[in-house]
């Protein structure tokens, strides 16, 4: 039997702060959204991270911009016959 789950995003951020930040407002938009430990294979920002559904992410993302609490990476996270792989779909300029 084949175990694929596709269609989770995991958006990192700078600080912890952002990331309670962020989960307020997207929670409070409705959203199925958790805070986990950052994946081992990204390895960079605060430690945290938010996942939430694939279907969810371009509303979160706007929603968070509009909210001035702009994600430092947005990746796509699939898991397929149990080994999880990550994506990168969307990562901030950081030389602004």
């Amino acid at each position: 039997m084949s175990n694929n789950l596709t269609g989770e995003a995991v958006f990192t951020f700078s600080g912890i702060d952002r990331v309670i930040l962020a989960e307020r407002l997207l929670m409070a938009a409705g959203m199925d959204v958790r805070v986990m430990p950052v994946p081992a294979a990204i390895r960079l920002g605060c430690g945290l991270c938010l996942r939430l559904p694939m279907p969810e992410s371009p509303n979160a993302e706007r929603l968070l911009r509009e909210g001035g609490i702009v994600p430092r990476e947005i990746y796509e996270r699939t898991v397929e016959n149990g080994k999880s792989a990550l994506s990168i779909m969307r990562k901030e300029n950081d030389g602004r």
